[in-house]
């Protein structure tokens, strides 16, 4: 089955009115637990699909919400209609950075749907 898909929009300090933009800290998407986002079975594999219109030019390059992948540090920069798919292991670990206030990103949304497929139940 597919759990989720769930939208974020991740917004700059400056579009919330705090000190630092929004993010996600360091996790591998197994959702073990029982608070809000654990799995409704196993995780098999996870899918980002990034909607942030306006953000593929080189004026947002410096602009933050990027996707890290811990171990090897590659940087995925969101651009619109993009998916990043990967299957979700103990491994997999993964934040996204937090999103710069820039006047590039005060204009548009870092907005992404995000989701899993799953198998079984819990």
């Amino acid at each position: 089955g597919i759990e989720g898909p769930s939208a974020f929009w991740y917004r700059s300090q400056k579009q919330q009115g705090q000190g630092i933009g929004d993010y996600f800290t360091v996790h591998n998407d197994l959702g073990q637990g029982s608070g809000v986002g654990a799995a409704k079975g196993v995780r098999l594999a996870a899918f980002s699909l990034y909607l942030p219109h306006g953000w593929d030019d080189d004026s947002v390059s410096q602009a933050g919400g990027n996707f890290v992948w811990c171990q090897t540090e590659e940087v995925i920069r969101p651009k619109f209609n993009e998916l990043v798919l990967f299957m979700t292991r103990m491994e997999s670990w993964h934040y996204v950075e937090p999103v710069a206030s820039t006047s590039a990103t005060s204009q548009w949304l870092r907005l992404s749907l995000q989701g899993w497929w799953t198998a079984g139940s819990k």
